[in-house]
């Protein structure tokens, strides 16, 4: 989860908005847009600048639901076989421990 505006992914050249977009001939293309608008809902919420200045900012929640919507992404783009990553928001208590997820569609039972 990038930390800058309502950027919710990024790709190999920085952020990337609007990402299902990338896949409007995918078979499960409103998933993708379903779990798109979930993304910039986390974001958004980010964006708020509560995580900065609640310090008891539920972070375990947060990183749940977005664990959950990137592994979703994962199980629905398998086809294409392209990395799909999650990373800890930079305020982040857990940030100094891990920064990345890497998510497989082999994770999701």
């Amino acid at each position: 989860m990038p930390d800058y505006g309502l950027c919710y992914a990024s790709d190999e050249e920085h952020c990337a908005f609007d990402v299902a977009d990338l896949f409007e001939n995918h078979p499960r293309f409103h998933e993708i847009q379903e779990i798109e608008n979930q993304l910039y809902g986390l974001a958004d919420w980010i964006d708020s600048g509560e995580a900065d200045n609640n310090p008891q900012f539920p972070w375990k929640e947060f990183d749940k639901k977005g664990l959950e919507l990137t592994k979703r992404l994962s199980q629905i783009l398998k086809d294409i076989e392209i990395p799909i990553v999650y990373c800890i928001h930079y305020n982040n208590p857990r940030y100094a421990e891990i920064r990345e997820i890497y998510v497989s569609d082999k994770t999701i039972a």
